[in-house]
């Protein structure tokens, strides 16, 4: 009977050290440092404020289907890149909770 409880007591000990270990592993990976790429047509630019908006298609990567929105770009200067009317590949990555940042993006040719 001794040997089980102290078995049992080692599991217990033991179980924390696992479970961090494994959610160390997991985080390390975390989507949020993805960038994905995708296509659309940008439909306006603001290049004071540093965004875009796009009509982009659907981004199996995120789940996303075909969507209009607004995206900061991480550099103001990509907005000189672009201007409305054009079809363009962007690359965008997660910087928060649910913000997304273009990190790329050029007309295609």
């Amino acid at each position: 009977m001794k040997v089980r409880y102290i078995a049992v007591l080692a599991a217990l000990a033991a179980a924390p050290v696992l479970a961090a270990d494994d959610h160390m592993h997991n985080h390390a990976a975390a989507p949020s440092a993805q960038v994905v790429d995708a296509t659309g047509t940008v439909n306006k630019v603001d290049a004071a404020k540093g965004v875009v908006n796009v009509t982009h298609g659907p981004i199996p990567a995120l789940g996303w289907p075909t969507m209009t929105m607004d995206f900061a770009l991480e550099q103001k200067a990509l907005a000189n890149k672009v201007k409305p009317g054009q079809v363009v590949k962007f690359k965008i990555k997660k910087t928060g909770q649910t913000d997304y940042v273009v990190t790329a993006i050029d007309p295609v040719m």
